[in-house]
C-alpha cells in the first residue's frame, strides 16, 4: 500500500524549529514532497537532511520574512508549484521570534 500522502506536495514554513520540523518529517514519512522554509537557513537545511536520511523528499528555500507566504503570489510558492506541482497541504509553523 502506498504512503498516505504519496504524490502530494506539502508547503511548510518554520521547518527549522520544533513544530515545523516535526510536521515536515511527518509529512515526508507519509510520502509527501515537502517544500519548507525558515529564517534560520542552517536549521532548515538540517531538517532537509533528516527527512532525506529517512527516505523522504524535501527541499528548503530561504525566506527573508517571518510572514506566512503560503497561498500568496510569491516567488517562493510559485517556485514550489513550478518544481513539484500544485500544493496539496500547507502548514504555517513559523514564530515571530527567530530561534537560535
Amino acid at each position: 500500500m502506498p504512503p498516505k500522502l504519496s504524490g502530494k506536495v506539502c508547503v511548510i514554513t518554520g521547518t527549522g524549529g520544533s513544530i515545523g520540523r516535526a510536521a515536515a518529517l511527518a509529512f515526508a514519512r507519509e510520502g509527501a514532497s515537502v517544500v519548507g522554509c525558515d529564517l534560520n537557513v542552517d536549521s532548515a537545511e538540517a531538517t532537509v537532511r533528516m527527512a532525506r536520511r529517512e527516505g523522504g523528499t524535501m527541499e528548503s528555500s530561504p525566506t527573508t520574512s517571518g510572514t506566512a507566504i503560503v497561498g500568496k503570489k510569491s516567488t517562493w510558492s510559485s517556485t514550489s508549484r513550478a518544481r513539484r506541482g500544485p500544493t496539496s497541504r500547507a502548514v504555517t509553523a513559523s514564530s515571530s521570534t527567530p530561534h537560535p
